[in-house]
């Protein structure tokens, strides 16, 4: 295939991506390059780009690759310490926990999937959900987005729309963890096995 090239539009799409960023949240060359160009194997080339503008684009230092490594720039990591991040031989300890967080606050619909499963748990206060069951009782139009973006992804499971709802069900959890229970043994009706389930006491 030809070498992909970074118009005008993919350039404004990467500066707003990673400037809209905020303290302690990590983006990936990956995921970027998924969005903007609509293909996989595109994350070096955003990453090149990055290099590049560094000196222009404030956030560049929190866009890392899949092992949790910064662009190669050693501001970089005194950038990503100051905001809470441990780093070792360059790489952010414990990165790759949760790729469907990043994923998410990339395509900007973080926020609104966990607002989602709050008012689903809300609504039916005492009842436990399995993700896939949680997955059916968000507004349609956030179903078609995240299985939008879980179908960018055709390995792992980020391939899996659900386990968006069961990452956003599980940040709620942690916020909240007197009032939002985490089973993680729950029988699932709809997979036919046991799933991370939630409800709200």
């Amino acid at each position: 295939g030809k070498p992909m090239k970074i118009t005008e539009t993919h350039a404004s799409q990467i500066d707003e991506l990673v400037t809209n960023s905020k303290p302690g949240e990590l983006l990936e060359f990956g995921d970027i390059g998924l969005i903007v160009f609509g293909k996989k194997g595109a994350g070096g080339i955003v990453g090149g780009y990055i290099f590049d503008n560094r000196h222009r684009l404030p956030g560049w230092w929190r866009v890392v690759n899949w092992s949790g490594h910064p662009v190669a720039d050693v501001n970089a990591i005194t950038y990503l310490s100051s905001e809470g991040h441990q780093l070792r031989n360059g790489s952010i300890i414990g990165y790759r926990r949760n790729p469907q967080a990043n994923i998410m606050r990339t395509n900007g619909i973080l926020d609104s999937t966990i607002n989602a499963v709050d008012n689903v748990l809300r609504s039916n206060r005492a009842n436990t959900f399995s993700s896939n069951q949680l997955m059916q009782a968000l507004p349609l139009s956030l179903q078609s987005s995240l299985s939008t973006i879980a179908g960018m992804y055709n390995d792992c499971a980020c391939s899996d729309p659900a386990s968006y709802v069961g990452t956003a069900a599980s940040m709620l959890s942690k916020r909240n963890p007197a009032s939002v229970i985490h089973d993680t043994h729950f029988w699932c009706p709809i997979l036919k096995r046991y799933d991370d389930a939630f409800r709200l006491v």
